[in-house]
């Protein structure tokens, strides 16, 4: 997964691969966090769906800074 966004805007591997690191850490926290049944189950979903809608936009508003999209698009070799 880390290649499509280093191939189409250019990111460099290491950048790309901080989503997949965040995704996997948050994965863990959760399966931790329902694993030790300190919450209910919709205190769980409800956590975990507002974190997911969070991270989402703030990776779009840095997305959107660090790599705007172009109205111009190269030709794919």
């Amino acid at each position: 997964m880390p290649l499509m966004p280093a191939g189409e805007r250019g990111l460099p591997a290491a950048t790309a691969g901080i989503a997949l690191t965040g995704g996997a850490l948050t994965w863990a926290l959760g399966s931790w966090s329902q694993g030790r049944r300190g919450f209910a189950r919709t205190t769980n979903f409800r956590l975990g769906t507002a974190l997911v809608a969070v991270l989402i936009a703030l990776t779009a508003v840095w997305v959107a800074i660090v790599r705007p999209l172009s109205s111009e698009r190269s030709p794919r070799p």
